[in-house]
């Protein structure tokens, strides 16, 4: 198998800048130094006129040691609290496959009007005091026979250091394509996409919306929630699941398909007019709705909330309305 890249990096760039986001923490450590470092020479002064000087200068050479040390602490923070930016991009036929697997960090897929193009932004967060960070890089693929493309984060760890720096991927894909995201810690986030969706995260909410669920797709987390609001393509098989968390799904009218939901500590809502309830209980509902052929529709949580509605409801949530964060 011939593994090749199709285009070098787009915007050749590593921008190492300070982290503003971490502007607060030292603020805080300068302030607590400022006012230690003029007592200790308030009393460094006071110290040569009185009885008690050999007390009083031993006191100012600690609050002086301190001092300077939260304000070296600040500088050392500041200094190795980085920001890494990659941008790639690979040209693709239609009705692509994307592969992405990540540690820590959020991962954002989105659609555009080219349909031959797959652009994926990185951006790696790091901050070590001390010893240095654990390495890491994002090493890709493109598998032209199988018409995919690969991304994947590897680490080097290294005894005694930090937690691995963070990576968040921003990518943009043609409308069809099929996506397997996989994530440790982090949210996962797709954006009217036409295709089979794999995503699973360990720690992270999934949010899916405004794209077309096909064949068999799975979203699922331990510890999150799962949101969804778009079509199925029927028949499909699709299976949202989450240990600790709710599963908030909303349909367009007059969807065909079956549903199987169960929680065992939480409740089950179900706002979908015409639905012939087979069997239903305070733990269980099982279902269907709309004209054959149907699609299977199947939503667990162990400990929370499942939920189903239809667009007529009116029910919009926070997270579909804000455009900005997906």
């Amino acid at each position: 198998m011939n593994i090749q890249e199709t285009q070098i990096l787009l915007n050749a760039e590593h921008i190492e800048k300070r982290n503003r986001g971490n502007s607060w923490f030292v603020m805080l450590l300068g302030l607590l130094s400022i006012p230690l470092i003029i007592i200790g020479i308030g009393l460094l002064i006071f110290a040569s006129i009185t009885l008690a000087g050999v007390v009083f200068l031993i006191l100012t050479i600690v609050l002086l040691v301190v001092g300077f040390s939260l304000l070296v602490t600040a500088g050392v923070y500041l200094i190795n609290s980085t920001e890494r930016v990659e941008t790639r991009r690979f040209s693709v036929d239609e009705h692509p496959h994307i592969v992405v697997n990540n540690e820590v960090g959020t991962i954002h897929i989105k659609a555009n009007e080219d349909t031959h193009s797959v652009t994926l932004q990185t951006k790696r967060h790091g901050r070590r005091i001390g010893k240095s960070a654990n390495e890491s890089w994002v090493s890709y693929e493109h598998l032209k026979e199988e018409n995919e493309i690969r991304a994947d984060v590897e680490r080097v760890y290294t005894p005694g250091t930090n937690l691995p720096p963070s990576i968040d991927f921003n990518i943009t894909v043609p409308h069809n394509i099929d996506v397997e995201l996989h994530t440790n810690v982090g949210d996962i986030w797709v954006t009217s996409i036409n295709g089979q969706l794999s995503l699973e995260n360990n720690i992270g909410s999934i949010y899916v919306k405004g794209g077309l669920l096909r064949g068999n797709s799975v979203l699922k987390t331990n510890l999150g929630s799962i949101n969804f609001h778009e079509a199925l393509d029927a028949p499909g098989s699709f299976q949202f699941a989450t240990e600790t968390g709710s599963v908030h799904v909303i349909l367009p009218d007059d969807t065909p398909f079956e549903l199987d939901a169960s929680t065992q500590f939480g409740n089950i809502t179900t706002v979908v007019p015409n639905m012939k309830m087979v069997y239903r209980t305070s733990n269980e509902v099982h279902g269907d709705a709309g004209i054959p052929p149907r699609s299977s529709l199947k939503l667990s949580s162990v400990t929370g909330s499942v939920s189903v509605f239809e667009e007529s409801d009116g029910h919009i949530p926070s997270w579909d309305k804000n455009e900005s964060i997906a």
